[in-house]
């Protein structure tokens, strides 16, 4: 959290306050978060990667695929790689500038604008319904939000479809704790969800700067 300056969140009376400026966070650096594992969150992203793919590589049906937060599109990108049978990848993101870069970056693959935590989400991936979506290193911004995204990618989904979240944890949580409670917080509300069986959360603690979880879930009809 602390690698957004002010834009995603403020320190007011000595309490984090979600402000979620995106836009003006990607037009000011020009690798938020060091999503581009080049800086000293490297080896994290690649360990969360590695766990991602692998849980990606266990679902059969993957032919449609949406990426939520896809940021600059590098994980969109590692995707695209590791299964090239799949010629329906599409990454998605709230921020216009984010979706511009990752556009240049990797003009081969789609992205998209949207703004997942709207009620007036719609979906539109050319009239097929995604066989897995992928929150990635989202969750603390959507907290205030998780019905309408929940919402959201149940219809996004097709019967059976896969809800996978890969997202790191900071060892001191000053966000969100009356939404979802760090780990065991998050595989509690997982489980609890309407339209959604919980299917694995796992946790990891590699001794980096956050430790990270990754969660499986399956859309019940």
């Amino acid at each position: 959290m602390s690698k957004s300056g002010s834009y995603i969140f403020k320190e007011i009376n000595d309490k984090l306050v979600f402000v979620g400026d995106f836009e003006r966070f990607y037009q000011e650096d020009n690798d938020p978060w060091g999503q581009s594992a080049s800086s000293e969150m490297s080896i994290y992203y690649q360990l969360s990667r590695q766990r991602l793919m692998s849980i990606l590589s266990t679902i059969k049906e993957k032919s449609m695929i949406v990426e939520v937060g896809c940021g600059l599109g590098y994980v969109t990108k590692l995707i695209s790689d590791g299964f090239p049978q799949n010629n329906n990848i599409v990454g998605l993101d709230i921020s216009e500038t984010a979706i511009n870069k990752a556009k240049l970056l990797f003009p081969d693959l789609k992205f998209i604008c949207a703004d997942i935590t709207s009620p007036h989400f719609k979906y539109d991936f050319g009239h097929v319904r995604a066989n897995v979506v992928i929150l990635n290193q989202l969750l603390w911004y959507i907290l205030e939000s998780l019905p309408n995204v929940m919402a959201n990618i149940y219809s996004t989904l097709e019967d059976d479809g896969f809800l996978i979240i890969s997202n790191a944890f900071a060892r001191e949580q000053r966000y969100g704790t009356e939404f979802i409670d760090h780990f065991h917080g998050a595989a509690h509300f997982f489980s609890k969800l309407d339209g959604f069986k919980l299917i694995h959360a796992c946790f990891y603690n590699d001794n980096e700067e956050h430790d990270d979880a990754h969660f499986l879930l399956k859309k019940c009809s």
